[in-house]
């Protein structure tokens, strides 16, 4: 499976993991993990494999999806550490912001990067695509056991 086409379904996954999140209106410890564990290796797959073949065609791109993985990195940290003393209120206010984070992060990445790279490395795309299969399987064996 090509790069691009693991990418775009990782995010979806995620969405679809936020969205029944922010439905539940609660906090539930399990679909937290899950959404941390494949937020963690959605962006170790992207920063080890994808943004090092993309860095030269789109270095600029790859430099800004960078900085914005730090910005959820600390997001997804944050809301991870509220605990129900703080209230529900502070935990969905966290919430929406990982969530606006993430969707505007996926939207600029599909809009732009993902599109260049079809581009400008279609031939390694495949190759890519099986290096990002093959660290999911590794990470999920060694640190993020709920990612999807």
């Amino acid at each position: 499976m090509k790069a691009t086409d693991i990418l775009k379904s990782d995010h979806q996954t995620i969405l679809d993991l936020l969205n029944r999140l922010k439905a539940l209106k609660q906090r539930n410890a399990i679909l937290l993990q899950r959404i941390y564990d494949n937020l963690k290796v959605h962006k170790e797959c992207e920063t080890r494999i994808f943004y090092p073949a993309l860095d030269g065609i789109e270095h600029d791109e790859v430099q800004t999806s960078i900085e914005e993985h730090q910005e959820i990195d600390d997001v997804l940290e944050e809301l991870m550490a509220i605990r129900i003393q703080k209230g529900m209120a502070v935990f969905m206010e966290v919430l929406d912001t990982l969530d606006q984070k993430v969707r505007a992060h996926f939207q600029e990445e599909e809009e732009r990067l993902l599109p260049a790279a079809e581009e400008g490395i279609a031939e390694k795309l495949d190759d890519l695509g099986a290096q990002i299969e093959q660290l999911k399987i590794d990470l999920r064996t060694s640190q993020y056991g709920m990612a999807a």
